[in-house]
């Protein structure tokens, strides 16, 4: 009959779907806001433990479970099987691999280039991609709280690595996107941990990227004009908030983006160049100077901001300027002497060495066109010595290092032409006081004349061949050289 039949059971879906739910709730928690995961894991462990539960009930069979602090059998049991299973330390395990990570890649990165292995235009080698990659990956799963707990310094150096190997590969980029994309991390990161010193330093990370695109090869004159102002905010921040030690790095930096603000809004360097743009330059400068005199690299930036400060009208006919100019060479030498040895990469040297080298022609030259009373045979000699020993030596030592570097596209041209003036300027001063082998030094500059046109882009080329009106250290070369050089760089052969 049928009162005499078992009623059926329909089992509730609705449980099991709330069951799945709170398993995966975690999972969904750690991919939304894995900073606050580790906070919130008891409460997400018992969910996990709750919905394991609900669907143990779906599943046929007996389970039994005795644990230290509790015995169950069926639903129960598997709730406490995940809620047993499941301790802290599975979590931590999860994230314990970013000090390593960090480690390891900043050991690897400060090796490679040491040892000159990144390098533009040169893939990097598999194991340092794969060790920035663990780092990267390793970074971005951990969450603040996890970050927080690296060492400063750590922290830094292994953000400041990522993207300065960004940068170097991103060299032609004019929107540098991954090595900005790090460098912003590093300030948003040293933002939220409140740490002024390293947040500085990211800030000057973050413009010298900016100042590498506001170079000339790189942009229009109003994109890296662009670049330039957005530097500059950035360093008035960085300013701000600099201790002591920071300020004559700050100051550089933003000397070096008032200089490029001040280049031809045309883009030919061949014209003036804005003077109080130039004039805010060497006044940061010499602060920076002034804090930190020793520095290779305030002593270079001094030198050839005053140099192109002395070269701009009206600075270009005032005998003052020449002596300010040979104030800040000697200064310039001094340093070098003193810190030369320490700078043993073609990246630290090359600077230093070719603005020696091209503030000592534009002194030598001044003098001699300058000082019309003081050409005899004695000056003469002294001239012709001093561009020899000092400026022509050390352009050639810049020169013969460029290829070492992934300088040596942007720069061939500049460095041979600037090592030709310097031997037609020679080559006047010895005509005109009748010197031995005046001719050797006019053929020498012809022939790097010639060098510099076979490396030279349509930009230079255009303006070098602009510069043969305006140059005074070009126009100083006698006949029949002057002819012959002007007739090179008009020919379009090479």
């Amino acid at each position: 009959m049928p009162e005499d039949i078992n009623p059926q059971h329909h089992p509730n879906y609705l449980l099991l779907v709330v069951g799945v739910a709170l398993l995966l709730a975690p999972l969904v928690f750690i991919v939304i806001s894995p900073d606050q995961f580790l906070q919130a894991q008891l409460f997400l462990r018992i969910m996990a433990a709750l919905g394991g539960g609900l669907i143990g009930t779906f599943i046929p069979g007996m389970l039994n479970v005795e644990l230290p602090f509790a015995k169950a059998g069926g639903a129960l049991a598997v709730f406490l099987v995940i809620y047993g299973t499941n301790p802290p330390q599975l979590i931590e395990q999860t994230f314990s691999s970013l000090e390593q990570d960090a480690k390891s890649w900043v050991a690897a990165a400060k090796s490679a280039r040491e040892s000159g292995v990144v390098e533009a235009g040169r893939p990097l080698p598999i194991d340092l991609i794969v060790k920035r990659t663990a780092f990267e990956n390793s970074w971005v799963n951990a969450g603040i709280s996890k970050q927080q707990e690296l060492e400063s310094k750590l922290a830094y150096d292994a953000l400041n690595l990522t993207s300065r190997v960004y940068r170097v590969q991103e060299i032609q980029s004019e929107s540098k996107p991954s090595a900005k994309k790090w460098v912003d991390t590093a300030i948003n990161y040293f933002e939220s941990t409140n740490d002024t010193k390293y947040l500085v330093e990211s800030l000057l990370d973050k413009a010298a990227i900016y100042l590498e695109i506001s170079q000339i090869e790189h942009t229009e004159p109003e994109e890296w004009r662009e670049a330039a102002k957005l530097g500059d905010k950035i360093l008035a921040r960085a300013s701000s908030l600099s201790i002591p030690e920071q300020q004559a790095d700050v100051l550089r930096i933003w000397s070096r983006f008032f200089y490029n603000l001040s280049r031809p809004r045309s883009g030919n360097l061949t014209k003036d160049w804005d003077n109080n743009y130039l004039l805010l330059a060497l006044e940061k400068m010499e602060l920076a100077y002034d804090l930190a005199p020793n520095n290779q690299k305030n002593a270079t930036q001094l030198a050839r901001t005053v140099q192109k400060v002395a070269a701009n009208p009206p600075q270009d006919s005032d005998a003052a300027w020449t002596k300010k100019m040979s104030d800040v060479q000697r200064k310039l030498i001094k340093t070098w002497d003193i810190n030369k040895n320490n700078h043993k990469t073609p990246t630290s040297r090359i600077p230093a060495l070719n603005i020696i080298a091209v503030i000592t022609l534009n002194i030598v030259h001044r003098e001699w066109e300058l000082q019309d009373e003081a050409r005899d045979i004695n000056h003469a000699i002294r001239l012709s010595e001093e561009l020899t020993n000092i400026a022509i030596n050390s352009q050639r030592e810049a020169i013969s290092l460029l290829p070492h570097t992934e300088w040596q596209e942007d720069y061939d041209f500049d460095m041979y032409y600037d090592l030709a003036r310097m031997q037609a300027v020679k080559c006047r001063i010895m005509e005109y006081s009748s010197l031995p082998n005046s001719d050797h030094e006019c053929k020498e500059a012809i022939k790097n004349m010639k060098t510099a046109k076979i490396k030279a882009s349509s930009i230079q080329l255009n303006s070098a061949r602009q510069s043969m009106l305006s140059d005074p250290t070009l126009s100083m070369v006698p006949q029949p050289y002057r002819d012959e050089l002007s007739s090179l760089l008009e020919s379009s052969e090479i």
